[in-house]
């Protein structure tokens, strides 16, 4: 059902931002990236949880699909953003991950409300950034380097795992489709056989096949 569908999509997008996090935060934990943040991160892998367990256990997916966006688009990245080196990050490549999520989860009227807001925050907060950089916490090239190299990493193996998973579900829904039209064509042809044999002599019904396969 869409429902399903609904929530096998979330848990796919939700485990992985939740994997993604974690290597995230391990990487700049051994980079010696600003402790601000790891506790940023941290904040988002317990909404994560929560937000899976809405979807999960509570059965309301929108609601928690609705949840994890906003929280992590408008109050996490944020200031992950101002504190990790504004745009001298790999904070824009994460913003980008967000537009996909919304295109993946959000429907209807609430999905273009959710892109347009995105769209616009991001862009406010880009030009922020560039005419307030005394606002954004300053990094090295090391740690500017690092930090794009796992985001650029990270969100691409994150994204390609989706579409592989996405694809083998498609290619099953198809197959059972394949296998169900198999079996209706067979219990047609059998329908249609059993008539006809039960309208002719039986005697002379068997001879005819034996003729034939001799």
């Amino acid at each position: 059902s869409e429902r399903n569908m609904n929530v096998v999509f979330f848990n796919i997008l939700a485990v992985s931002g939740f994997i993604a996090a974690f290597v995230s935060m391990i990487i700049a934990m051994v980079a010696g990236i600003m402790i601000l943040q790891n506790i940023s991160i941290a904040v988002a892998e317990i909404i994560i949880v929560i937000c899976f367990y809405i979807a999960n256990w509570k059965n309301k997916v929108k609601l928690a699909s609705l949840v994890l966006d906003c929280v992590i688009t408008f109050i996490i990245f944020p200031v992950m953003f101002l504190n990790g080196g504004g745009i001298h990050s790999g904070m824009p490549i994460w913003y980008a991950a967000t537009l996909i999520y919304t295109f993946i989860l959000v429907e209807g009227k609430t999905c273009v409300v959710i892109l347009s807001l995105q769209i616009l925050f991001s862009i406010g907060l880009f030009v922020f950034s560039y005419l307030h950089p005394e606002y954004v916490s300053k990094t090295s090239e090391r740690d500017y380097l690092v930090d794009v190299i796992q985001s650029m990493i990270i969100i691409g193996i994150m994204l390609g795992s989706i579409n592989r998973i996405q694809k083998a579900i498609y290619l099953n829904a198809i197959r059972i489709v394949k296998n169900q039209f198999e079996q209706l064509k067979a219990s047609e042809k059998s329908a249609q056989y059993l008539p006809a044999v039960s309208g002719a002599d039986p005697g002379r019904h068997f001879a005819e096949l034996f003729v034939r396969q001799r």
